[in-house]
């Protein structure tokens, strides 16, 4: 596209020679323009002038007649006097025509057609003028037969004159005319001219600059979707950057807490195994002696609910491995709702949607029935004293060859500022003494292990939310469970 649009240094030059062409074109028409008015100026007064020339022509030969009929001597006098002056006008307005006269307002610059013309009345002219002084000058009765050839020769030439007169007053006015016209005509010219420069602007200069404009444009909205575009894959960089640290420091975190907690677990477990034991010991004296047993009862229950805890623990730092085997999970999970059912505080109600899944899990039966009872164990705590309900759904994705387990509820939910945490160890938001804070964690650690991925969704006022991903493996035989 670039290559058809002219550079900037063709589009400049394009339209410093348009500017070049329309003051040329303007000088030329204000040249054309102002000659023609002018010589329309003179116009008017040379075709009245020409035209009263015609008229003083015939006012001489009257005068004349008028002159050779007058038989008294003072209106003689007064028709020779009229008589000189009509000639002197005549002459004058005859020598304006042909050479001009300022105070007339006549140029002389005639065409060649009225020179020519000039040049054919300029006999009568001389005849009838050299006959008219020739009668001034007689006397009052003064040679009559001469006077009378003289009137002949006036009134006689006067027909030629006044008919080349006449040529001339229409040359005048067929001249004043062609010039009117010719200033229409060049007038239309100058429009039509300037159309067409204007269309020539339209299709070389401003129909490439706005092609150019557009191809500026839209290259600078083409870099501008490049740079967000870029701009958005850096900040996509940016958060997987610090997803992938905040994931890093998480876990190794939990590597150092398991670690922690394994070691303390394991000589927790020691200690809880001697009490264990000598207290099952003076159990079993005190019985035999008929004495009371219910301290020993209480440490024994108590060394019970310490030895369970020290599991929790020990499968949170992974320090007791489990063998994973393919298992079907839909019975397990079957088998842990209806033992978590008896347990259940009034009001609260299990729901379970287990579907008829026949593909199996690598997993560790034991501890997907944990997952079970912590989500569950969980979900009791959120909802409290209030009557409310547990969903517990599992259902296979083919499409992803993933088994998905749900444990929804209609508690108090998770607000935001703690969803971050829920899964760290020893994070609790209950008073002290009542939770540990490694179920969440336990769960966390169970299905990682098993490959999977878990999610909680809340919107921190009511209900949450887990769900649970597990790959599906090619195995479909029924893995029996035992109770």
């Amino acid at each position: 596209m670039s290559n058809s649009i002219p550079n900037k240094r063709n589009l400049t030059l394009r339209y410093v020679f348009a500017l070049l062409l329309i003051a040329l074109l303007s000088l030329s028409t204000y040249g054309a323009v102002s000659f023609i008015l002018y010589q329309q100026e003179d116009d008017a007064p040379v075709i009245n002038l020409s035209g009263r020339q015609r008229m003083l022509s015939q006012k001489l030969t009257k005068e004349v007649l008028l002159l050779a009929q007058q038989q008294d001597p003072q209106l003689h006098a007064q028709a020779r006097q009229l008589l000189g002056e009509t000639l002197q006008t005549w002459q004058r307005v005859h020598k304006g025509l042909r050479q001009g006269d300022t105070q007339l307002d006549l140029p002389g610059n005639n065409s060649k057609a009225i020179q020519l013309l000039f040049e054919k009345i300029e006999p009568s002219f001389q005849i009838i003028s050299d006959a008219t002084l020739h009668i001034l000058e007689l006397n009052y009765g003064e040679s009559p037969a001469m006077q009378k050839r003289l009137v002949d020769s006036i009134v006689k030439t006067s027909i030629p004159y006044l008919n080349w007169m006449d040529k001339a007053v229409f040359q005048y006015d067929k001249e004043a005319t062609d010039r009117v016209v010719f200033l229409k005509n060049f007038e239309a010219l100058i429009v039509v001219t300037m159309l067409f420069i204007l269309l020539l602007e339209v299709l070389f200069i401003f129909r490439p600059m706005v092609k150019r404009i557009d191809f500026g444009y839209r290259s600078l909205q083409h870099k501008s979707e490049e740079l967000q575009r870029e701009l958005e894959k850096q900040r996509q960089m940016e958060k997987q950057l610090r997803e992938n640290e905040e994931q890093f420091v998480q876990s190794q975190k939990m590597e150092s807490l398991g670690v922690l907690a394994g070691g303390i677990a394991h000589d927790f477990n020691n200690i809880l195994g001697i009490i264990s034991g000598n207290a099952e010991f003076i159990h079993t004296l005190l019985t035999k002696m008929g004495q009371e047993v219910k301290h020993t009862e209480a440490i024994i229950k108590a060394s019970v609910r310490g030895a369970n805890l020290v599991k929790q623990i020990l499968t949170f730092s992974q320090m007791e491995p489990q063998p994973l085997v393919p298992l079907n999970i839909a019975p397990v999970i079957k088998e842990a709702i209806d033992m978590l059912r008896t347990s259940l505080p009034a009001g609260i109600d299990i729901v379970p949607e287990i579907e008829d899944i026949q593909s199996n899990i690598m997993a560790d039966k034991v501890q997907i029935q944990q997952v079970i009872i912590n989500l569950v164990t969980n979900a009791v705590q959120s909802i409290k004293d209030q009557k409310g309900t547990i969903k517990i759904k599992l259902k296979e994705i083919d499409a992803e060859s993933m088994l998905m387990l749900t444990v929804s509820d209609t508690g108090c939910g998770i607000v935001p500022e703690n969803k971050q945490y829920i899964f760290d160890p020893f994070f609790s938001t209950r008073d002290i003494g009542k939770g540990t804070g490694l179920g969440l964690s336990v769960v966390h650690g169970i299905i990682k292990n098993h490959n999977g991925e878990i999610t909680v969704t809340s919107n921190g006022k009511t209900g949450t939310k887990f769900t649970i991903f597990l790959p599906v493996i090619g195995d479909k035989r029924q893995i029996r469970h035992t109770g």
